[in-house]
């Protein structure tokens, strides 16, 4: 703020930076989650916030779930990133293609599975089910083999 020469009590405000080479300045708000409720209405709005909370809450379970190493290095840094990114949607306009790239990226590090974890425990039970009897038949067609070599 500046003072005035004539009234040196009256404040002047600086005049802000001119952003007009952005363009879609004046329609787009600096506060992105009000845009979105202004565009979507309040369930569009709801449902963002949901979206948001709900991978926060599987990042959190990953993270605590995940043995420690590089599995664990991407699910946390993800979850910071969803953080930064929800907190950075109240304060800037944060809808440009490659930070939603990004934040569908982190999304999905925290709540779909990666790759060196089993998707779930009934499929490792199916996997050595279906592995024993692979190994059964094998040693059936062996002795089938042997008995028409006359081997056995």
């Amino acid at each position: 703020m500046s003072r005035s020469p004539y009234r040196p009590f009256v404040l002047r405000p600086i005049p802000l930076p001119d952003i007009s080479s952005f363009e879609f300045h004046e329609y787009l708000p600096h506060n992105s989650l009000l845009w979105v409720w202004i565009k979507t209405g309040f369930f569009g709005f709801v449902s963002l916030l949901y979206v948001l909370a709900r991978a926060i809450m599987l990042g959190v379970d990953r993270y605590r779930t995940t043995k420690a190493g590089v599995s664990a290095l991407v699910v946390a840094s993800s979850l910071f990133f969803i953080v930064m990114y929800s907190v950075f949607l109240y304060v800037e306009i944060a809808w440009e293609p490659r930070n939603v790239m990004l934040l569908a990226l982190s999304m999905a590090a925290c709540t779909g599975p990666l790759r060196d974890e089993p998707s779930s425990p009934s499929s490792d039970v199916a996997s050595e089910r279906d592995s024993a009897n692979e190994a059964e038949s094998e040693r059936e067609k062996g002795f089938a083999l042997a008995a028409r070599l006359h081997l056995v």
